[in-house]
C-alpha cells in the first residue's frame, strides 16, 4: 500500500490542509459520533451491533457503534535479554489477548503517515514514508509460532532513500519501492542493496506485483495527467497504461486481491471512488465502487492525508475495504460491487458522548478475514468485520499517532510506527 507526500500532516496538519481547500466547497467534518454510519447513496444505513463481553463489559445496545472501554496503554520498552516469544494466531477469538512485545526505532520523520508490508514468507517487515528512510527488518522465527528476540534487537537494514509505496514480490526476493523521484526502484531485501529500477515514471505513488510477480502495477500522481501503469519487471518496459487518472485527484493507492484476479485502485479524492480491473482479461473494466462524501468538485489542489482512500483486501478476497482520510471504513464485495457496511472509528465514552480518534493512518485483515485492525489517530482499533463490533482498542500516550500498521501473513504477528519513530511489535502470547 503507498502514503505519499498526499499522506503527510505536517506541524499544523489540518489547520494547513483547510486553509489550502478553503477557496473550494468541502463537506462538512464530523465533530460528534452519528447514530449510526453512512451508507453510499441508494444503499441502506448500517449500525453496527453492540453485545456485553467479557472484555468490554461496558458495552450497551443502547451504544450505536459498540463501546469498549477496556483499554490498554503499554509501557515502551525493549527487554534487555534474548527472549522467545511463542504466539498464537490473531483472530476474533483472540484479539482481546493482543499485547505489545517489544518495540524497534527507525528514522522516522515527525508528522508522517508511511507503508508497512510484510513478505509473503514471513521473514521480512519493511516501513517507509515519502519522508523516512527505508527500513528492513529480518524475523528470526525459530520454529512455528517462536520468534526469538536478539538483546541487540531485531537485524535491520536501511536504504536512504524514502519511498511513497512498498511491495513485496510473492516470492519474497524483491521489494519494490516508489521512489519521488520518478522512478520505481528493485531492492534485495536480504542485502538492502538495490538491484534494478523502472522509469522514467512521472510521481509513480503505490505499487503492486501482478501475474505471479512478472509484472508490476504503478499508479502516477503527475495531477492532472495521472495514470495506472502495468510494467514489465524483466525487461524493464512499460507494456501499457490500464487507465487514466483525468482530473479525478490522481490515483491514490492499488491493490491486488489475494486470489490474483482482481486489480483495484482509489483516486485521491474527498470523495470515495475506487475502480476495479479484470486482471485475466487484460485488465479490462469490472466496475466502480462510489459512496459516501459526493461533493459537486473534484479538490486536485486539495490531496493532502484527507484526500485518499486507503485500500485492503481480506485474505479470502471476499471484502475490500477502503478507509478515507476522515474516520471510516467502507467494506464492500468486490465481486458484486455491494456494500457491506461503512465502520466509523469513533468510540462512545458514555450513553451521551463519544470521541473521534482522527485520521486514519492504515488498516490490516487478520488471516481469516473476520478481524480488520484500524491504525486512527492514537488508537489502534480491533473490529469485528461481520459486524463491526470492538474486540479491543489501545491507546498511545497522547499526541503520539500511529504512521501506519500491517499484519504478518500467518496472523502471528502485528507490527505499528508511531509518528515518533517507535516501531511496535505486538502478538498473542500462547497461553
Amino acid at each position: 500500500m503507498a502514503h505519499d507526500t498526499r499522506r503527510v500532516l505536517q506541524c499544523t496538519g489540518v489547520a494547513i490542509l483547510l486553509a489550502a481547500c478553503a477557496a473550494q466547497p468541502t463537506a462538512t467534518l464530523q465533530t460528534s459520533i452519528p447514530p449510526t454510519s453512512p451508507a453510499p447513496t441508494g444503499m441502506p444505513t448500517v449500525a453496527p451491533t453492540a453485545s456485553p463481553t467479557p472484555d468490554c463489559p461496558g458495552n450497551l445496545p443502547s451504544d450505536p457503534t459498540g463501546v469498549c472501554r477496556k483499554v490498554v496503554i503499554p509501557t515502551k520498552t525493549v527487554d534487555q535479554h534474548p527472549t522467545q516469544y511463542a504466539l498464537g494466531s490473531i483472530d476474533a477469538s483472540s484479539a482481546s489477548r493482543l499485547r505489545l512485545l517489544f518495540t524497534e526505532s527507525a528514522s522516522w520523520e515527525q508528522y508522517t503517515f508511511g507503508d508497512i508490508v510484510f513478505s509473503p514468507d514471513d521473514r521480512f517487515v519493511a516501513l517507509a514514508s515519502s519522508q523516512s528512510p527505508l527500513f528492513i527488518f529480518s524475523l528470526p522465527w525459530v520454529g512455528e509460532g517462536l520468534l526469538e528476540v536478539p538483546s541487540t534487537g531485531l537485524p535491520s537494514r536501511s536504504n536512504s532513500c524514502c519511498a511513497s509505496g512498498l511491495a513485496f514480490s510473492p516470492d519474497s526476493r524483491q521489494l519494490a519501492l516508489a521512489l519521488p523521484n520518478d522512478r520505481v526502484l528493485l531492492v534485495n531485501p536480504l542485502t538492502g542493496e538495490n538491484e534494478a529500477s523502472l522509469g522514467p515514471i512521472s510521481q509513480p505513488g503505490s505499487v503492486a506485483y501482478v501475474e505471479d510477480g512478472t509484472k508490476l502495477v504503478v499508479d502516477t500522481f503527475k495531477w492532472p495527467d495521472s495514470s495506472l501503469q502495468l510494467w514489465d519487471i524483466g525487461s524493464a518496459s512499460l507494456v501499457k497504461e490500464i487507465a487514466q487518472g483525468g482530473v479525478n485527484g490522481g490515483f491514490c493507492d492499488v491493490a491486488v486481491s489475494p486470489d490474483g484476479r482482481i486489480l483495484a485502485a482509489s483516486h485521491c479524492l474527498y470523495s470515495y471512488r475506487v475502480r476495479l480491473w479484470n486482471i485475466a482479461a487484460g485488465y479490462s473494466p469490472l466496475t466502480t465502487l462510489y459512496g459516501l462524501y459526493q461533493p459537486p468538485y473534484d479538490c486536485g489542489h486539495c490531496s493532502g492525508d484527507y484526500f485518499r482512500d486507503i485500500l485492503q483486501f481480506a485474505p479470502d478476497s471476499r471484502t475490500i475495504a477502503s478507509a478515507n482520510g476522515w474516520d471510516q471504513v467502507v467494506m464492500s464485495d468486490p465481486r458484486t460491487a455491494k456494500l457491506r457496511f461503512v465502520l466509523g472509528t469513533g468510540r462512545m465514552v458514555d450513553t451521551t458522548s463519544g470521541v473521534a480518534p482522527g485520521p486514519i493512518a492504515n488498516i490490516a485483515f487478520t488471516g481469516d478475514s473476520q478481524v480488520l485492525v484500524i491504525a486512527a489517530g492514537s488508537e489502534l482499533q480491533l473490529r469485528n468485520v461481520r459486524d463491526g463490533a470492538f474486540l479491543l482498542h489501545t491507546e498511545n500516550p497522547p499526541g503520539t499517532p500511529f504512521g501506519s500498521v500491517a499484519i504478518s501473513p500467518d496472523s502471528r504477528l502485528l507490527v505499528t510506527v508511531d509518528w515518533d519513530g517507535t516501531v511496535g511489535f505486538w502478538g498473542v502470547p500462547q497461553e
